[in-house]
């Protein structure tokens, strides 16, 4: 980090207009002034000046003169503080750097449905078209963090207090520390779930907390209206696809042709708009047969269907 990012992420952090993670680094930086980079201790009564003079400014107070010596003295203190930051944040970008070139990544294809067993013993049922990423220091860092960049998946978490278990999906943050929960998180749907089977989650979103929610209940965050619902359901269902069987409750036309994507590979359009209202209550099967699941599927609303190469058109 050069000396002009590190200036510009202090008066962030002075205005509060930085990320809690960005407020952690610098408050553990502060933390780190005990030891300067030369290996000595700075005076305690220099860090609380230039803590009360770092209070004062985010007071907005006007700044009395100081007196030459004082000056020197301050100008001491924080050249050696200035040095000791850009060592500090230097340091963590290397780290997070380092970390960053360590994931692992997991893909699943059409119809495909891959088990994995995680490295602290926790296992994972990835669903179709799916993309997951861990660190290959998963179970030695202070959190255990899952990456699901795409797509949904159901995990069964060993539970360990002291190193949480975190899903960061593009738009939620999932924490536990041990339970059943399955997430959905695939762009095609203007939409991220969070269901609960067993256990305790906690979902946030990058600046706020969404709920804790128990067993059957579920958080459905709108991506466009930034609104949430919590309601009860079946969590056995939104877990299903695990074994095969795609459960549709109340589905939107979206959410029926996202399941047909992943089940078949073959791409739904809707070609009568009173066909992207319907609602499906549907359990589609891939070992049924692609003609044997439209058959189903238009039969719900006495709709046709028309297919060519890979899509199909329902009219």
């Amino acid at each position: 980090m050069e000396s002009a990012e590190f200036k510009d992420l202090i008066n962030r952090y002075l205005n509060g207009k930085v990320t809690t993670a960005e407020r952690k680094l610098v408050d553990e930086w502060y933390q780190s002034l005990r030891q300067t980079s030369d290996g000595y201790a700075v005076d305690p009564r220099l860090k609380s000046e230039i803590y009360n003079y770092i209070q004062t400014f985010k007071q907005e107070r006007p700044v009395k003169r100081l007196q030459i010596k004082r000056l020197y003295r301050y100008a001491a203190v924080l050249i050696t503080a200035v040095t000791a930051a850009v060592l500090f944040f230097s340091k963590q970008k290397a780290q997070l750097k380092s970390q960053s070139q360590t994931l692992v990544a997991y893909h699943t294809q059409v119809g495909e449905v891959k088990k994995l067993l995680l490295p602290d013993g926790s296992a994972c049922w990835l669903n179709a078209r799916s993309t997951m990423r861990i660190s290959e220091q998963f179970s030695q860092a202070p959190n255990r963090i899952i990456y699901l960049d795409e797509g949904e998946a159901f995990f069964k978490v060993k539970h360990n207090a002291s190193q949480p278990f975190i899903v960061v999906t593009p738009h939620l943050r999932t924490r536990v520390l041990g339970t059943s929960f399955n997430v959905k998180a695939y762009e095609a749907l203007n939409k991220a779930e969070v269901t609960v089977a067993t256990g305790k989650v906690q979902v946030n979103t990058s600046n706020r907390l969404l709920g804790k929610i128990t067993p059957n209940q579920q958080i459905t965050y709108n991506l466009k209206t930034h609104r949430h619902v919590l309601r009860q359901v079946n969590a056995a269902e939104y877990q299903s696809w695990a074994t095969g069987d795609f459960v549709l409750r109340q589905a939107p036309f979206d959410e029926l042709a996202l399941t047909m994507k992943n089940a078949y590979g073959v791409s739904l359009v809707a070609r009568n708009p009173q066909v992207e209202k319907y609602r499906y209550n549907l359990h589609i099967n891939p070992a049924r047969s692609l003609s044997e699941t439209l058959k189903i599927i238009c039969s719900v609303h006495q709709n046709t269907y028309r297919r060519s190469n890979n899509e199909i058109s329902i009219y």
